[in-house]
């Protein structure tokens, strides 16, 4: 759905504005990039015998998805994105203010 939302624009079934990209990048493109984040990102834990917990996985991912498909939009698009990730991660959103930081299973407003 975040790939077809930057190319076409469509969300839930709905024809919308597609977003504005600094670099043209192709589906192939984004799904290749976001593959070699999330490679990077684990490739520390290759060798550990302890496999580990899916949530930390899934941490992981959200930093791979943000720094390679978000990474290519403008500003105003990159909000957009936002919003759309924290739809579809259905993960309880925290205002990280002064006193406090989001935790492995939640993500910041």
């Amino acid at each position: 759905p975040l790939i077809t939302l930057i190319l076409e624009g469509m969300i839930d079934g709905k024809q919308g504005d597609k977003l504005k990209q600094i670099i043209p990048l192709t589906n192939l493109n984004m799904t290749s990039q976001l593959c070699y984040m999330l490679e990077s990102l684990l490739q520390p834990y290759e060798n550990i015998s302890d496999p580990l917990e899916d949530i930390i996985y899934s941490c992981y991912f959200m930093q791979a998805l943000y720094w390679s498909l978000g990474a290519a939009l403008t500003e105003q698009s990159r909000i957009t994105f936002d919003a759309q990730v924290k739809y579809l991660a259905s993960m309880s959103l925290v205002d990280e203010g002064p006193d406090g930081t989001a935790k492995y299973d939640e993500l910041p407003t």
